[in-house]
């Protein structure tokens, strides 16, 4: 059977479905986006008045590799924006081995920056991964949008990093 404009009903059923699975798709990306925000200004909440309540602060210490790592994903970022999702994802898997890298190089490393730099860093690592598996089962466009939020927040990170840094 056909409407009006000589389309089939189940075509249109099937269309406004899929409208709204990809509406409900973005909104719960928002929302993931809202709550990976507040959790990460709550760290940096806590970093900060630690920073300045602690007598014995070390500050947060910046090893070589975390440079590396974040150009490399600064490069990322920038070739899924151009549509090159298999190097952009492949970049992302270079920016995890980096940052174990970094990792290693503050191994030894003691003091609350330090703990602060594993927090962070660690936890942003978790979020790539979830970012790269979005890559694998989610559509291109909301996978695209949450790795340039990933982006932004390890930026975020690393400007906190240099104010906080360890001298």
């Amino acid at each position: 059977m056909l409407n009006r404009e000589g389309i089939p009903y189940e075509q249109v059923a099937d269309d406004v479905v899929a409208r709204q699975q990809a509406e409900a798709s973005k909104m719960g990306l928002w929302l993931l986006l809202v709550s990976i925000s507040i959790f990460f200004i709550a760290l940096t909440v806590v970093l900060a008045l630690r920073s300045r309540e602690i007598d014995y602060w070390t500050g947060v210490p910046i090893p070589w590799g975390v440079w590396v790592s974040t150009a490399v994903l600064a490069v990322s970022s920038y070739l899924l924006e151009r549509g090159d999702a298999k190097l952009g994802a492949r970049l992302g898997w270079l920016f995890l081995a980096v940052q174990v890298f970094a990792w290693w190089q503050i191994v030894s490393f003691r003091g609350p920056g330090s703990w602060f730099f594993w927090t962070f860093s660690g936890l942003h690592a978790l979020h790539v991964l979830g970012g790269l598996a979005a890559f694998r089962w989610a559509r291109f466009d909301l996978a695209k949008i949450y790795w340039h939020f990933l982006t932004g927040l390890w930026l975020f990170v690393m400007i906190l990093f240099l104010i906080l840094r360890a001298r």
